[in-house]
């Protein structure tokens, strides 16, 4: 079904919420702006109501095309062709503006933007869909929806598994997404934060610790940091807090290594019943021991032993 294009009054547009929160400020480059006042706006834009988004002033809520609605405002134009879509719930819509971004690129921030708004989101559809989590299967009757999952590279039909549509998305491994999350994610850091408080977190510790937090965080976010390097930091901050509040009397005592005493053994004159004796002891010790163990000094120390062992019993009997 061909859909209807109808010119809409740019002033009468607005842009998505997520626009500025995820991928930040439009960049026009110059041929772009050229190209769009000598020709207009070629293709239409996409539009829907903004019924979607109650706290919306103006008509319409831009879907995609922020680009081309910019450089048609800075040009002179006052109208764009567009189509307007519908859709169930904002949930729904935020999922296919991020869609239609999936080829774009980004920067560090960017994706990490996108990454977060693509995990809530999801988690937000398949809670609407009366779904309790996102390994469930889903049933989606709308058609736009389908479309939508499937520029995602999603199966409607099939078991939503939420870290590897992640994975498929936003490039992130399941690795990735645990660290991600243990640094930036504020339900993570709350249930931390709830453990320390039981064995004697102060408030004052905790204000130190949470700014300490958010300095690595920035710096993760400002890609001044890998994803490792900030989560060792976070991971050091706890092992301190923890250190300082639990309880002396619970802290495992420091073990003392104690030197592997290697038992000396008198040499024996060998002969042809002791290495008989010395390879019955060497396939007995192989059945029950690997082979990194068998090279252990203690080992052949043992090995010893029981070569002396056997040898007093074949000289002395039982």
């Amino acid at each position: 079904m061909t859909e209807q294009i109808i010119m809409v009054r740019l002033w009468d547009i607005q842009p998505h919420p997520l626009q500025e929160k995820v991928y930040g400020g439009i960049y026009l480059e110059p041929e772009f702006l050229e190209s769009i006042k000598s020709e207009g706006v070629l293709t239409p834009v996409i539009l829907t109501d903004s019924m979607v988004y109650p706290e919306t002033e103006l008509p319409f809520i831009c879907v995609s095309g922020h680009r081309r609605c910019h450089a048609a405002l800075e040009t002179g134009y006052e109208e764009v062709p567009a189509v307007i879509r519908k859709y169930e719930n904002a949930d729904e819509c935020n999922l296919h503006f991020l869609s239609l971004n999936i080829q774009r690129e980004k920067n560090h921030t960017q994706r990490l933007n996108e990454f977060f708004e693509y995990k809530q989101t999801l988690d937000k559809l398949a809670k609407y869909n009366k779904l309790k989590n996102l390994k469930n299967i889903a049933v989606y009757q709308d058609d736009e929806l389908f479309k939508i999952l499937r520029a995602l590279k999603i199966k409607p039909e099939e078991p939503l598994d939420s870290i590897q549509i992640l994975k498929d998305i936003s490039g992130f491994s399941e690795w990735e997404q645990r660290l991600i999350n243990e640094v930036t994610s504020d339900d993570w850091k709350v249930k931390q934060y709830v453990k320390l408080r039981k064995i004697g977190m102060t408030v004052e510790y905790e204000d130190k610790l949470d700014s300490k937090w958010q300095e690595v965080r920035i710096g993760y976010w400002g890609s001044t940091q890998t994803l490792k390097e900030a989560h060792n930091k976070i991971k050091k901050l706890l092992d301190d807090a923890n250190a300082k509040f639990t309880p002396k009397a619970k802290q495992e005592p420091k073990k003392e290594k104690k030197e592997e005493k290697i038992i000396q053994v008198d040499a024996i004159e060998p002969d042809a019943e002791f290495y008989e004796i010395a390879d019955k002891v060497e396939n007995w010790m192989k059945e029950y021991f690997s082979v990194q163990d068998l090279q252990y000094p203690k080992w052949q120390s043992h090995k010893k032993i029981l070569i002396d062992f056997y040898t007093n019993i074949l000289n002395n009997g039982m």
